[in-house]
């Protein structure tokens, strides 16, 4: 999907797979840093980050947090475990999976991420 790479070529993520899932893409960077916010069609999303202020920006790693149907950050209730609502320090498979993760979440495992 072309629109994803609205993000630049520093996401080297192929997003494409993701094509049948994506509702909304949107490039939110700035100079310092380079974001991503990808809304599915389940109505959750990913932002990604890379750059100054991210998890992971001095290793030239990815920072992902997962987005709840307001726009809201739910990566503590979607991950468990007394998590942190954002996941840094990722590589770009990292970043894949945790893409399709959010995704994939059906209907009726929606009550777990609220």
């Amino acid at each position: 999907m072309s629109e994803i790479n609205k993000g630049g070529n520093f996401f080297s993520v192929d997003f494409s797979k993701f094509g049948k899932y994506v509702q909304d893409v949107r490039c939110l960077s700035d100079d310092l840093s380079k974001r991503l916010r990808i809304i599915f069609k389940n109505g959750y999303g990913i932002s990604v980050i890379k750059g100054y202020g991210s998890y992971g920006f001095e290793r030239g790693l990815y920072e992902v947090a997962p987005l709840n149907k307001d726009g809201g950050l739910c990566g503590a209730l979607l991950w468990g475990d007394g998590c942190d609502d954002v996941e840094g320090y990722l590589s770009v498979e990292d970043v894949a999976n945790y893409a399709l993760k959010i995704a994939e979440i059906k209907e009726w495992m929606r009550w777990k991420v609220l």
